[in-house]
């Protein structure tokens, strides 16, 4: 079971929830897939249904500026989500 506030924090990054809007009005977004932060006008890409692709690694893991969103947030969103068992130093665990 993925744990509070990480579940929340998906939601972010779906359909829905004005997704898009949020992002564009970010000042900042977070990919939890790749742990990059970056500025929103930096996604050059988005699904059919509004979702953000990442500029850095191409998925639809962005979610936008929340006062949580540090690169510690990322790598445990990641973890719960994707579980690659990479540390983001360049080598696997």
């Amino acid at each position: 079971m993925i744990p509070e506030p990480y579940k929340s924090a998906h939601k972010d990054c779906g359909p829905g929830n004005n997704h898009k809007e949020r992002v564009l009005a970010s000042e900042r977004v977070g990919c939890f897939y790749c742990v990059s932060i970056y500025p929103p006008a930096e996604i050059k890409e988005w699904t059919p249904d509004g979702c953000a692709l990442c500029p850095c690694c191409g998925i639809d893991s962005v979610l936008p500026d929340s006062p949580i969103l540090t690169p510690e947030f990322l790598r445990e969103m990641e973890k719960h989500w994707f579980g690659s068992g990479f540390d983001f130093e360049g080598e696997s665990r």
